[in-house]
């Protein structure tokens, strides 16, 4: 498993599982009136089980709930309101993740028009869908095109005055996470083990992003021929996934699996 596929699998339930919740994220796309048309128990039901597959890795039947729920969302909510923007962004996510590029690439850059015209360039929302973006596209291979996406969100953060906030750090992990998957371990590994205290600090040591700077830490490790740190950098990854999230999350079988690859093979 490529520290990319654990980056991209981090991506998808950082925000996209339970789908984006944040108050400013809510109320910039608000309808004027709340009130909501119709009976949406049903519904959300549908949204909570499409998340739970995504969850747990059944990626083929959360698209397929993604692409039968937005039309709905549509319907029920409006083309531009949050349920549909929300389901749109986890549609993109999950397709990013089963190696759908072209297809996630189109449905990222269609959703930043929308979030940049409604939220503006640094909003959480839209900048999440711009590192999707990025991690499609070096999904690709398309490193400098990546790279250069990196550099549009960091400048639109740092016109914000965020140099300090949470998506700003998100964002240069991303940016390093995939000069690792390049192959540039020495500048990728050196740029995470400077970020590393400050996604604890801002993000938290238990947050689905932190626990991927390990996994790519752990990757160059394994790079430089250190087996000893390589694992003890996934363990760590390993074991703080399983006690917040679960066994049978995607990201906790995913480090299983990253593990298992590195322990000594049996003669």
């Amino acid at each position: 498993m490529s520290a990319m596929m654990i980056r991209l699998h981090t991506l998808l339930i950082t925000m996209a599982l339970l789908l984006i919740s944040s108050p400013a994220f809510s109320q910039a796309v608000a309808p004027a009136t709340t009130t909501i048309p119709g009976d949406t128990p049903e519904f959300e039901g549908r949204v909570a089980q499409a998340a739970t597959l995504a969850r747990t890795g059944q990626f083929q039947e959360a698209a397929a709930q993604y692409r039968l729920l937005i039309p709905e969302a549509g319907r029920i909510f409006g083309a531009e309101e949050t349920p549909t923007l929300n389901l749109r962004i986890a549609l993109a996510r999950v397709l990013c993740v089963m190696g759908q590029y072209e297809e996630a690439e189109n449905k990222s850059r269609d959703l930043i028009h929308v979030l940049v015209r409604l939220l503006g360039p640094d909003h959480s929302a839209t900048t999440l869908v711009w590192r999707n973006l990025a991690m499609c596209l070096a999904g690709e291979k398309k490193y400098d095109a990546a790279d250069a996406v990196f550099v549009a969100i960091l400048q639109a953060l740092t016109h914000a005055n965020k140099e300090g906030h949470p998506d700003t750090i998100k964002t240069k992990c991303a940016r390093a996470e995939v000069r690792v998957e390049k192959g540039d371990f020495t500048e990728g590994g050196k740029d995470l083990r400077a970020l590393l205290p400050s996604a604890e600090r801002l993000l938290g040591p238990a947050h689905p992003e932190t626990l991927a700077v390990y996994a790519s830490l752990s990757s160059c490790a394994k790079a430089d021929g250190d087996l000893k740190e390589a694992t003890t950098l996934m363990t760590h990854a390993y074991e703080v996934a399983k006690k917040k999230m679960g066994p049978d999350h995607i990201d906790t079988k995913n480090y299983a699996a990253h593990l298992k690859e590195l322990q000594p093979k049996k003669e």
